[in-house]
């Protein structure tokens, strides 16, 4: 909604409202009038100073210059406990501002005066048994914040952030804001030549906290944000290169790839033995999403990087460890390899006491989980436990219901789930839902639907230069494509599947054997089709996702249907059945079962 300022009319009905039959000299609401330029907050603290010092008042040229006079007429005591409540922000507590007064005895009756005066008024504490006040508008805490010299505000900040610690321990952001407050004390300490490397070490730590907590949750927007800052606090040392690593990993999960290279190599440049190790762990994790890199070459480096670290390594960083060397094997297709690693990982995380990774490792053993030979009950039976935890899961919900044919209620997890992680900025995980969206909805009997979930993913992760997942995308996006009768367009798609693919990417490439095969079939090339689908099988057959080859094997007796080869396609699909019963892919087996009954 666009407010436009107040016409000249407007003013003056508002002018008349407000004193409430009382009058005004002319020439004084001529120059109100005109000052204000239509800013009603203008009118209504003109009006407030006037009646507060009655007489000749000279009318401000701005809000700005006006709030600043209005504030200096206040009572000293008043002014100064407005001051301390702009220190904490917008909205304040009175015990904040006694603490920030220790002399000053009388706080709750000068906050009680501006309350009267229509500067604050009463709100809701987020703390226990603390009263809790708003500025009437932002621009008149910036005037009282204005008006307090810098080394002051250092003092105050600082002194805010000791008062929170102790009162404010139930905050769920409590980092966040103790980061932010003793930030601004370093940055006015730094202004004032004055630098405290203390005190930056302390911001840096609650914020670099707090920046893990977003990496967690997705939020990618406040990982960026929250971890950047922390590392200008820090110096080219260890716990630099440690923020830096997760700050990498903020930069990916918003598609800002150059910056997450750029930040990640510092690390590793900057940082000791221990966090450099860290800071390659997340390197691998980024080039593996970013441009595909899953080949075993990966999995050696990671291998050879735990070889080598000392006893003195952090558990952080062995957890970082472990859980790359669990992702690297998930995407080489070693479900149980992976699950192991993720469990070692976890120990090491709890050890350490890292939320992130964690969760990290709880999500590597559910993907390991859901990908591998366990039934999708017991995959449900983990994402319960790490939902229990307060823990985000992603997409794995949404498989695993949309895997037991209930689709309307994976497609409301899947909507949900999206539009939270591209408010939170989290691009690249939001466009690779569509890779199992579009695959139920094939399953679901609703192409025209995967395709517009997998069409705009495939085109986005194109725009911002991503590989690993939208590899993938594609080889799906090909899939629907051929079987929506467009096999020239699924062919263009998966030529461009092939550049930017990993050698070591088995589920891209059985996934695109398979859509070739679907396009062949399409344009009545039976013989071709059948020799693709057998590949996409055989690809397939040579890892343990179940997941995978029984969706192979569906294919592979799809085209023999298609060919006229109806004894080996109930062969092809009876085994497909087999494997999807034994996983508890509902939606697979009632979609064999479909294709039997109709031969």
């Amino acid at each position: 909604m666009l407010l436009e300022p107040l016409s000249l009319i407007e003013t003056d009905e508002l002018i008349d409202g407000l004193l409430a039959g009382a009058g005004l000299d002319a020439d004084l609401r001529g120059r109100i009038r005109a000052s204000s330029d239509g800013n009603p907050l203008f009118v209504e603290q003109m009006l407030a100073m006037l009646e507060e010092s009655p007489g000749e008042v000279a009318v401000p040229p701005s809000i700005q210059a006006l709030l600043a006079a209005r504030l200096d007429q206040l009572p000293a005591g008043e002014r100064a406990a407005l001051e301390r409540g702009a220190v904490e922000g917008q909205v304040f507590h009175g015990g904040a501002v006694a603490a920030l007064a220790p002399d000053d005895l009388d706080v709750p009756s000068r906050l009680l005066g501006l309350v009267r005066k229509e500067l604050v008024r009463p709100s809701v504490a987020a703390l226990p048994d603390e009263e809790a006040f708003r500025f009437r508008h932002l621009l008149i805490r910036d005037a009282a914040y204005d008006a307090l010299p810098k080394a002051e505000r250092a003092v105050l900040h600082e002194r805010f952030a000791d008062w929170l610690a102790l009162h404010g321990s139930r905050l769920v952001e409590l980092d966040e804001i103790l980061g932010y407050h003793l930030e601004q004390a370093a940055h006015c300490r730094r202004e004032l030549a004055d630098p405290s490397p203390e005190l930056e070490g302390r911001a840096a730590n609650h914020l670099g906290a707090a920046g893990a907590r977003a990496v967690t949750r997705q939020d990618a927007h406040a990982a960026a944000s929250l971890l950047g800052r922390a590392a200008d606090l820090l110096p080219a040392v260890r716990d630099r290169a440690f923020v830096l690593g997760r700050l990498s990993l903020a930069y990916e999960m918003l598609g800002r790839y150059t910056e997450a290279y750029a930040v990640v190599q510092d690390a590793i440049a900057t940082g000791d033995d221990d966090a450099a190790a860290f800071a390659f762990f997340i390197e691998v994790i980024i080039r593996g999403h970013g441009e595909g890199h899953v080949g075993v070459e990966s999995e050696r480096a990671v291998r050879a990087r735990l070889a080598s670290l000392g006893d003195e390594t952090s558990d952080l960083t062995l957890a970082g460890g472990y859980v790359t060397l669990g992702l690297v094997q998930i995407w080489l297709g070693r479900t149980s390899d992976a699950l192991e690693n993720a469990t070692q990982g976890l120990d090491h995380a709890r050890r350490a006491d890292d939320h992130d990774f964690t969760h990290k490792a709880l999500h590597v053993a559910g993907m390991a989980k859901m990908h591998g030979p366990t039934p999708w009950n017991e995959v449900l039976a983990h994402i319960d436990t790490i939902e229990a935890l307060g823990l985000p899961t992603s997409g794995m919900r949404a498989n695993a219901v949309a895997a037991q044919g209930r689709f309307e209620e994976s497609r409301l997890l899947f909507d949900e789930l999206v539009r939270g992680l591209m408010e939170r900025g989290a691009r690249v995980s939001a466009l690779g839902q569509a890779i199992g969206r579009g695959w139920f909805e094939m399953l679901a009997g609703e192409l025209e639907r995967g395709l517009e979930v997998l069409g705009p993913a495939w085109v986005e992760l194109g725009e911002i230069g991503e590989r690993g997942v939208r590899s993938t995308v594609g080889g799906v996006y090909a899939d629907l494509l051929a079987r929506a009768g467009r096999p020239d367009e699924a062919e263009r798609v998966l030529d461009v599947v092939g550049e930017i693919g990993s050698p070591g990417d088995f589920l891209t490439a059985s996934q695109a054997a398979g859509a070739r095969a679907m396009a062949a079939s399409a344009r009545g090339e039976h013989d071709r089709a059948v020799e693709l689908a057998r590949e996409a099988v055989e690809i397939a057959d040579g890892r343990e996702y179940l997941a995978q080859r029984h969706d192979m094997w569906m294919e592979l007796g799809e085209v023999l249907l298609a060919a006229g080869r109806t004894a080996e396609a109930r062969d092809a699909l009876a085994h497909a059945r087999e494997l999807a019963a034994r996983k508890g892919t509902t939606a697979v087996v009632d979609r064999i079962d479909a294709l039997l009954a109709t031969r």
